[in-house]
């Protein structure tokens, strides 16, 4: 395996586990009363939607799928947690 290769494997492991923390403190925040700002939600869907367009370039190139699949899940992960504000 390259070296390239190794790092972008560790640095989508990483995005996940930091979008995992985030959508969890996005969902917390509502039970606990704090209002979020809604600069930090935009910041939050621009990011997860900065991730879903990364993607494309290596979604041609069918040797990283283990990249591509957590770039995806990461994104999916903060728009999820997003979506769960809404008003019921």
């Amino acid at each position: 395996m390259s070296k390239d290769l190794n790092y972008m494997e560790k640095y989508s492991k990483s995005l996940f586990g930091h979008s995992i923390s985030l959508a969890s403190l996005i969902s917390t925040s509502l039970e606990i009363e704090f209002s979020e700002s809604n600069e930090l939600n935009s910041a939050c869907l621009d990011t997860a939607i900065l991730i879903l367009s990364s993607t494309n370039s290596l979604k041609n190139n069918e040797s990283y799928p283990f990249i591509t699949m957590k770039k995806l899940e990461s994104s999916f992960i903060i728009i999820s947690s997003l979506m769960s504000l809404s008003e019921e």
